[in-house]
Parts: structure tokens; C-alpha cells; sequence
């Protein structure tokens, strides 16, 4: 696509995005400044200010920026290794939420070295992507064009622990664990059993569409 770079966007309602942010509020200091890469239509910027924390975002996109500043929100508009490299300062927080998926591997390395470069000590890194072994969600991965890569949690918590950060939480998001309904009994009992066969072959990283693993500066 010569001169257009193809960018959709397939995101989910804020409601819904904002509610599985929530816990990862948690892992995060009661104050101070943290900033969110790649913020998106900026839910996790407006969960930061109604928590009473100073948060920042860096966007690509300009539609988006638009957006986040359409509610008040403090947005840069850029490349988050660019804003890395040349923005002064340090963070208590950093989160890198659904980023890295649509960015090789050489890149990943550098965006989560210079974001482990700039945190305070005891600042965290908060790194959320899809879930390389949730099977139902393969189809939906390679759906978006822009993915250039799916990455497993036990390559992340190998990379975060290379650059110094302690790894303090990771594991699968709550909000995107597969729920067995059972308002049809028997189907429920099929489905129970096969999700558990799965969980079987897949090991724990299987039960859901989405980790996440918070690195923290020693």
C-alpha cells in the first residue's frame, strides 16, 4: 500500500475496556506520574486521573489523540520509543497495553529496555497482549493486519528479567478468562471438559485471551 499505511481499529467498548483496566490499578503507586503507551482512545489515562494519579499518554494515531483530548486528557502524539528517547524525566508507572503485537521483536526489546531505563526505583512496567496460546482467539490475532507477532509470557518475564526489572505479577487477565455457561447443563458439561483438556495440553497460559506481567525497578 504505497504512501497509506493501513491502520483500523478494532477495539472494544470504552465501558468495557475501562472495566478490565481497573485491576491494574493496583499494581501501580497511589500517586505520582505514570504513562501509558500507546493510550488508545485513553480509558486507562481517565481511571488514572479519577484515581487521583498524574497520567500521561503517548499516541500514534492523530484520530486518537483527538479523542483523548476531547476529555481533558494530557496526550502526546508520537512513537513511544521516540518519546523514550527524547522526553527528560523519569515515571513511577509505565504501561505498554496491546503494543507490542504490532511490533517485531528487535523493537520490543528496545521499547521495554528504554521504558525499564526511565521508571523510579521501585516504578513498574505493565506489559498486556494476547495470549499466544488461547486458541479460540488465534483467528481474531491474525484478523488485524497490523499484528506483526504474538508473544508468550515466558519470553516476556525472560526479557524483563534481562533488564533488571523483578518480576512481581504476570499470569492471564481475569477479564478475558473463558467462562463456561451452563443454562444448557449438557453442553455446559462438554464444554467444561473440553476446556479442561485444553488447559491440559496448553499448561496455566491457556484460560485466556489476554496477559499481562508487571516488571518492577530494584
Amino acid at each position: 500500500m504505497s504512501g497509506h499505511e493501513y491502520r483500523p481499529h478494532y477495539f472494544p467498548a470504552e465501558s468495557q475496556v475501562r472495566a478490565a483496566r481497573i485491576p491494574f490499578l493496583n499494581y501501580l503507586p497511589r500517586r505520582g506520574r505514570v504513562l501509558d503507551l500507546g493510550c488508545g482512545r485513553g480509558e486507562f489515562l481517565e481511571l488514572l486521573r479519577e484515581s487521583g494519579r498524574q497520567g500521561v499518554g503517548v499516541e500514534s494515531d492523530p484520530a486518537l489523540v483527538g479523542v483523548c483530548r476531547s476529555k481533558g486528557l494530557k496526550v502526546e502524539q508520537g512513537g513511544a520509543l521516540e518519546f523514550l528517547r527524547d522526553e527528560a524525566g523519569e515515571w513511577d508507572g509505565i504501561i505498554v497495553s496491546h503494543l507490542i503485537e504490532h511490533l517485531p521483536s528487535s523493537e520490543v526489546y528496545l521499547l521495554l529496555a528504554a521504558a525499564a531505563g526511565r521508571l523510579h526505583g521501585g516504578g513498574r512496567l505493565i506489559v498486556l497482549t494476547p495470549n499466544p496460546n488461547f486458541l479460540p482467539g488465534v483467528g481474531a490475532f491474525w484478523s488485524d493486519m497490523t499484528h506483526v507477532r504474538p508473544y508468550p509470557l515466558a519470553g516476556l518475564r525472560a526479557l524483563l528479567t534481562d533488564l533488571g526489572l523483578k518480576v512481581v505479577a504476570c499470569g492471564v487477565d481475569d477479564s478475558s478468562r473463558l467462562v463456561v455457561s451452563w443454562r444448557h447443563p449438557f453442553a455446559g458439561l462438554v464444554n467444561t471438559m473440553r476446556l479442561l483438556l485444553l488447559k491440559l495440553i496448553m499448561l496455566e497460559d491457556y484460560a485466556g485471551g489476554e496477559i499481562f506481567i508487571v516488571g518492577e525497578r530494584k
